[in-house]
């Protein structure tokens, strides 16, 4: 079980910006229109309510874009969800009981991230055999997609001083507490500051 994701981003033109610890297209960056966060159907927001909230809360905090939860049904099967009726860019979550494997499909436009679906897996989202370790699994994932969505991507290397990235890919990164673990580490900071000193 990984926190691994997919990340489709669908460019007209970008190359790579790193930082130890974070991995951003260049360009791409966070507008501040803000961002509206809907859930697929009713399961899933029941399901993921509580962690998305407050991951919405932490991504606002560190790059002060309104990155707002609601809990808002939107039941659209588009990779890429656009905007709201009031222009803010939407992010679409949607736990899938048979997904095995979480992914976010992250929507860009020239230099713009425009919206995002992410699929979470309903197999592991279920799956007990972390035992005490698996509520900061689910924790940590939901972040780790979320932060797919806004703009990051996997970095390389990963196994850096203190807590490794909650961005690293097919392996265990981020802080293992619950109520912790949904937190982004100083390597995932500075990669969302990155997105936010991306603006044009």
């Amino acid at each position: 079980m990984s926190i691994a994701a997919i990340a489709v981003s669908l460019t007209l033109a970008s190359t790579s910006v790193a930082g130890p610890g974070y991995y951003v297209g260049d360009g791409d960056y966070l507008d501040t229109v803000g961002w509206s966060v809907q859930f697929y159907d009713t399961y899933s927001r029941d399901k993921l309510a509580s962690t998305v909230r407050l991951t919405a809360a932490e991504l606002k905090k560190n790059t002060g874009v309104d990155i707002a939860y609601t809990s808002t049904i939107n039941k659209t099967s588009a990779q890429c969800p656009g905007y709201t009726s009031t222009g803010r860019h939407r992010i679409v979550i949607r736990l899938e009981p048979s997904n095995t494997r979480s992914y976010t499909y992250a929507c860009t436009l020239g230099d713009l991230r425009t919206s995002a679906s992410v699929h979470m897996s309903g197999v592991n989202w279920t799956n007990k055999l972390r035992a005490g370790t698996h509520t900061a699994y689910r924790e940590n994932v939901i972040s780790h997609e979320l932060g797919h969505a806004v703009g990051l991507g996997h970095p390389t290397p990963c196994n850096l001083t203190g807590t490794d990235p909650l961005m690293c890919g097919d392996y265990w990164g981020g802080y293992s507490t619950p109520s912790t673990a949904m937190k982004y580490t100083p390597y995932d900071i500075a990669g969302l500051k990155k997105l936010v000193t991306n603006r044009p």
